[in-house]
């Protein structure tokens, strides 16, 4: 699970595995601030996820990181 205020990170995975059959969960905070649960099943017969989210508060997402001082001037010159 990675959650870092500062940047604006917020995501986990967790998984467990028994033969051929895989059940497991990740979430990720979207731009938007919601919050993105996929929990899932995959076995022989495919993936079947169940997604679901929840509002965590607008802004929370990694669209609020913004640098002030970050400069996107370039050099043109000659190659």
């Amino acid at each position: 699970m990675v959650q870092d205020a500062p940047s604006g990170n917020d995501f986990g995975h967790r998984e467990s595995r028994r033969g051929d059959r895989a059940e497991g969960v990740y979430h990720v905070v979207l731009p938007d601030g919601r919050k993105q649960t996929v929990e899932y099943e995959s076995d022989q017969d495919g993936f079947k996820p169940r997604i679901s989210y929840e509002d965590v508060g607008a802004g929370s997402g990694y669209d609020s990181n913004r640098q002030a001082d970050y400069n996107n001037d370039y050099n043109n010159g000659p190659y």
